[in-house]
């Protein structure tokens, strides 16, 4: 994943890797033991990827009219 700084485009895991040791020391308990390897960092570069796709913005045709109480389902005006 790249991103911008002043023009200078990085990867994030050129940004995580160097820094994990400061990034992890901020962590919650909860990810104790929890390492930034590159295989990691790669796996969570694909799932933050996944997150701004732009096919994952228009989701409103997956939802269903109603749910299972049978209660209708806000939609967006002009849907």
């Amino acid at each position: 994943m790249r991103i911008g700084m002043r023009g200078v485009g990085i990867t994030l895991a050129g940004v995580l890797l160097p820094n994990a040791d400061a990034i992890l020391a901020t962590r919650d308990t909860l990810l104790n033991g929890v390492v930034l390897t590159p295989a990691l960092v790669d796996q969570l570069t694909e799932f933050m990827l996944t997150l701004t796709d732009p096919a994952a913005r228009r989701l409103d045709a997956l939802a269903p009219g109603r749910v299972p109480s049978g209660l209708p389902v806000d939609r967006p005006r002009g849907k």
